[in-house]
């Protein structure tokens, strides 16, 4: 892509945020840092008012080393606060299985999320778990690999309680793996009144009332000087924080920027 862009004859402007460079596990670098041009920094956002600025200020200087601060617009009125699901547009989670999970629970409530995740890895997770409750071993990177049989996964997830597959097994255990299928199926439909996504689904969207998921990856307990998150998942964070328009809810994660605002054990 840079090589043809390289190789135009008209004028070419390079506009990108390095700190929303997340698809690294897949290979993806970050380009523009190999071009030789002029730079200016454009550190004023029109989507959002001072507060998620800074909170969005909070992860960039305290984890991700930055040191040009953004700027809120302040014409917009935003805040960083409780926003209930009932009002919620849009609840972004780390993890495709706790996003799912979240959706069921919105179901419950009367609303009619769209859930947009990774549909395919789910469905072929749920699927591996079908086969490992009818003794079948599964490989090929599935979040069951490993597991002989169901006892298994049912012990593992509980002993770790902060582990990847915990809130699928959940849901799995409370619905069933044939009803999770079929309700991710119809989960695609245009007539919904709120969007359940992941951090990576969610880039480069926009809502006015957000909340994040509590299931981001950080350590709990951090030694002075030591950083909560790496640098992937500060990334990850600040793109999920920045979908937020005018109201933010951090609630699920506030141990984690306590953590990050004092640098040391909470």
């Amino acid at each position: 892509m840079l090589n043809v862009l390289n190789n135009q004859a008209a004028q070419v402007i390079y506009v990108g945020d390095r700190h929303q460079q997340i698809y690294a596990f897949r290979g993806a670098v970050n380009a523009m840092q190999s071009l030789e041009i002029p730079e200016t920094r454009l550190s004023q956002s029109f989507r959002f008012g001072k507060d998620i600025a800074d909170l969005a200020n909070t992860i960039l200087f305290n984890v991700l080393d930055e040191d040009v601060p953004l700027k809120g617009f302040e014409q917009i009125e935003s805040q960083v606060c409780e926003v209930h699901d009932s009002i919620a547009d849009a609840i972004i989670f780390r993890t495709n299985a706790a996003a799912l999970s979240h959706m069921v629970e919105l179901i419950q409530l009367g609303r009619e999320p769209r859930l947009e995740v990774d549909t395919s890895s789910l469905i072929k997770n749920i699927e591996d778990a079908k086969k490992v409750k009818a003794g079948v071993r599964v490989n090929d990177g599935s979040a069951f690999e490993g597991f002989s049989t169901w006892e298994e996964v049912l012990e593992y997830s509980h002993e770790v309680s902060n582990s990847d597959i915990k809130p699928l097994v959940s849901l799995i255990e409370k619905v069933g793996e044939n009803a999770l299928i079929e309700a991710l199926l119809k989960s695609s439909s245009n007539d919904y009144d709120c969007v359940v996504t992941t951090a990576h689904k969610s880039k480069g969207l926009e809502f006015n009332k957000v909340k994040l998921g509590g299931d981001f990856f950080y350590k709990e307990a951090v030694s002075d000087g030591e950083k909560p998150l790496t640098p992937d998942e500060a990334r990850l964070l600040y793109v999920a924080a920045t979908r937020a328009k005018k109201q933010l809810d951090i609630t699920a994660l506030n141990p984690l920027f306590k953590n990050i605002k004092s640098g040391v054990a909470a």
